[in-house]
Order: structure tokens, then C-alpha cells, then sequence
């Protein structure tokens, strides 16, 4: 679309905006837009990419508390596996003689630290002196990894099991010649906060030990004993046996969150683990960076700003240095041998040399048209001169016109009276000839 041009004798015109002003608005818009969008883009960028690194770490942390759970199952098998291969243990029960048990199972205990360490009966009931944790009598056949011990099974599940939440059952039979005499339980709480603490303690995350659905220990405050209800994450995880890694928001925080399932030997699903960093971190980390690189953006801005201003009125006193001149050439009788200050050979420099040379070229146009008049000026003296001459001598025509124009008026009165004296000899030769 065309430009409407403007009438430059127009009465009282608008005043657009100052270039002076324009320029520095728009380096300072410029500025201030390519730095927030440059900071916005560095966010961004960090946000995704820690959002990666975190994925990473979660990943990285479910294999370390994998391998942290495998070897607390380790510790119990084996201290298992000493109880009830050994010989004081057999004899103890074979001969009822249970006195010595209790500072047996104290000492093995001493390093190892179990929730609950017992000995049961082939009935599953602990023998007096017999537990560390539980008490003596309590009968533990109801537990899935106890009943599977009396059976003949050595194997670790997770389950509540008397003052335990939730934890890792570990249960092997006693045996003597092929003949049960009772088992050896030990369990890992998992719902105390020992392990969970651990796992935070060793990969700075927010860890959460799942009972179903049940958070049975958590890191996180006021979490504990609250209910799943992601459905996404139950339906992939509990059902699934799958690995879930995405957002997810606990208590109204937001969290970059793993689920893994807690499974049985037998491969059914009892539970899980949570491990999570909190966005809040992310949020911190934004704060942080931007409490240093703002105050670094606003200065070189500034710096920038005042920069640009700085050499826009440079700019602006280059052009008005040319302004200037074009109103001494317009003002004045415009001399023409003025020429206008050269500074820097740039655009505005060459402008000033091409208008320079365009007067140049102009002065040499007006001193020829000066010879010019000079030429034409004497041409016309001559002219005038010629025709004041040819004036005398066409007044010299008209006097000598004037004079035959006379001569012949006074033949045309000669011709009349001669034709009236012929008129009368004619008629007197009519006369005579009568």
C-alpha cells in the first residue's frame, strides 16, 4: 500500500515523533524483549533439562534402593540361615530348654538391629525367651511367610506382621533329620521411617514405602497414612507391575515422581516405592537464577540503552548538521560556494560529499547562466540598437510614403480637372460635329 505523501506548505501540521525518540524506544524495546525472551529461553531450557536429569536420577535411585532392598533381604537370609542351622538353637527346642534363647537372639541381634527377630514352634507361636520384638506365645501362623516356613519354605514377603506396619518378612524353617522343629522370622520394618530417611539420606529424594495403596512411611510431612488416588499410577504399578515416572502433586506439591512395585518372590504385587524430587526445587533453583541474572540484565541494558541513546544523538547531531547547512542555503542570499562539514566518511558522509558535489555541479550551472545573461545582454543592447536604427529608417520610409501618397493626391486632382477638360472638348466636338 502507498505511502500517502504530505503537503509540505500545509498551515499548522503534525509533528510526528522525533527519529531521536523512535531509535531509542526501539533499542530499548529491542533490549528489554531479546533479554526477557533470552532469560525465558534459559528457564525453559533448564527446566527440561533438569526435568531430564531428574527422570535420570529417579532412575539411577530406583536401582540403588533395589539393590539397597535386595541386600536388607541378603542380611535377613543370612542371619536367618545361622539361627536355624545352629545347634544351640535345635537343642534349645528339641529340649525345651528355652532360658538360653532370649541372650542368644539379644546378641545375634546386637549388630543387625531387626524389628522383630523370633523362633517359633512347628505352630508358629514364638517360644518363650525366643523373640526380640514380639513377645513370647504370640502366634505368628497368620503371616503368609511364617506359614510358608512351617511348610517347609524358606521366602521373603512383604506384609504386616504383629506390631509391624509393613515390612519385609523373611522366614525359614528349622529342621533337624528331615523333621520341622519350627522356624526362624526375621523382619525388616519398612514402615518405621529408617528406610525411607536412608534412601533420602543417600540420593536426596522424597521416598515413600506403599502398603497397597497406604502411604506407610514417607519423607514427606503429613503424607503418612494417606491414600494413593492417582488411578493412572494404581492401575500401572499395582495391577501392571509396572514402572510409573511422570508429575505427579502429593498434599498440594507438585513432584517428578517413580513408582515401582514391591513384589514377592512369587511375583504378586504387595506394594510400592515412591521417589520423587519436589518442582518446588526447580521453582528455587528459577528464583536463584533469576536473583543474580536480573540484576546482571537490568545493568547491561542499561549500559546498552544509554549506549544507544548516546549514539542516536550523535547521530541525530550529524543529521542536524546537515540541517543546519540546508537552512543556511535556504535563508540568505544561498551562497553556493559553501560547502557543508565533512566528519566521517559513512552514509551520512557520503551524503554530504554527493550534495557537495551536487553544488559543485549547480554553481557551474548558475555561472553559466550568469555568462549567459551577460551574452544575452549585450545581444539585446545590440538588438536595441539595430532597432532603433531601422525605427529612424522606417520613419524615413513613412515620410517618403507620405510625400508620394501627396504627389499622387495632387495627380488625382490633375486627373479630375483633366477629365473635365476633356469632358468639355468632348462635348464640343459633339457640339462642333452637330
Amino acid at each position: 500500500m502507498a505511502k500517502k505523501e504530505l503537503d509540505r506548505f500545509e498551515v499548522n501540521p503534525k509533528k510526528d515523533i522525533k527519529i531521536k525518540t523512535k531509535l531509542t524506544l526501539l533499542t530499548a524495546g529491542s533490549i528489554i524483549i531479546v533479554a526477557t525472551f533470552v532469560t525465558a529461553i534459559s528457564l525453559f531450557m533448564f527446566e527440561k533439562v533438569y526435568i531430564s536429569e531428574v527422570n535420570d536420577g529417579l532412575g539411577y535411585t530406583s536401582m540403588g534402593m533395589t539393590q539397597t532392598m535386595e541386600s536388607k533381604i541378603d542380611l535377613l537370609s543370612g542371619f536367618a540361615s545361622t539361627v536355624a542351622g545352629n545347634k544351640f538353637i535345635k537343642n534349645a527346642i528339641e529340649e525345651s530348654d528355652y532360658s538360653a534363647i532370649k541372650s542368644f537372639i539379644a546378641s545375634m541381634n546386637a549388630d543387625i538391629k531387626f524389628k522383630i527377630l523370633a523362633v517359633t514352634d512347628r505352630n508358629g507361636v514364638v517360644l518363650p525367651n525366643g523373640g526380640y520384638g514380639v513377645s513370647g506365645g504370640t502366634n505368628l501362623s497368620s503371616s503368609s511367610a511364617v506359614s510358608q516356613a512351617l511348610h517347609g519354605s524358606t521366602v521373603s514377603v512383604y506384609e504386616s506382621i504383629d506390631s509391624v506396619e509393613f515390612g519385609v518378612v523373611f522366614a525359614r524353617p528349622i529342621m533337624e533329620s528331615g523333621i520341622l522343629l519350627g522356624s526362624v522370622v526375621c523382619v525388616y520394618d519398612l514402615s518405621d521411617g529408617n528406610f525411607t530417611n536412608l534412601i533420602k539420606k543417600c540420593y536426596n529424594v522424597e521416598c515413600t514405602v506403599f502398603n497397597g495403596i497406604v502411604r506407610s512411611s514417607t519423607t514427606i510431612a503429613g503424607a503418612k497414612g494417606t491414600k494413593l488416588d492417582n488411578e493412572a499410577i494404581i492401575s500401572k504399578v499395582l495391577r501392571g507391575g509396572g514402572t510409573y515416572i511422570g508429575k505427579n502433586t502429593i498434599n498440594g506439591g507438585n513432584y517428578y515422581s517413580l513408582y515401582q512395585p514391591l513384589k514377592d518372590e512369587d511375583g504378586s504385587i504387595k506394594g510400592m516405592i515412591f521417589m520423587a524430587k519436589s518442582v518446588n526445587t526447580v521453582s528455587h533453583i528459577k528464583t536463584s537464577v533469576l536473583a543474580v541474572t536480573m540484576p546482571v540484565i537490568i545493568i547491561v541494558s542499561l549500559i546498552f540503552i544509554i549506549s544507544a541513546y548516546v549514539f542516536v544523538n550523535w547521530l541525530m547531531w550529524r543529521i542536524a548538521n546537515v540541517t543546519n547547512f540546508l537552512k543556511e542555503l535556504e535563508s540568505g542570499d544561498a551562497d553556493l560556494t559553501k560547502r557543508c562539514k565533512l566528519f566521517i566518511r559513512d552514509e551520512i558522509g557520503f551524503l554530504i560529499i554527493h550534495f557537495d558535489l551536487f553544488l559543485d555541479k549547480m554553481q557551474s550551472i548558475i555561472k553559466e547562466l550568469k555568462d549567459s545573461k551577460d551574452e544575452l545582454s549585450n545581444a539585446g543592447s545590440n538588438l536595441s540598437e539595430s532597432t532603433e536604427n531601422t525605427t529612424g529608417a522606417i520613419s524615413r520610409i513613412i515620410t517618403n510614403i507620405e510625400g508620394v501618397s501627396s504627389q499622387i493626391a495632387n495627380q488625382g486632382v490633375s486627373v479630375n480637372q483633366t477629365t473635365d477638360a476633356v469632358s468639355e472638348v468632348i462635348s464640343t466636338i459633339n457640339a462642333l460635329n452637330s
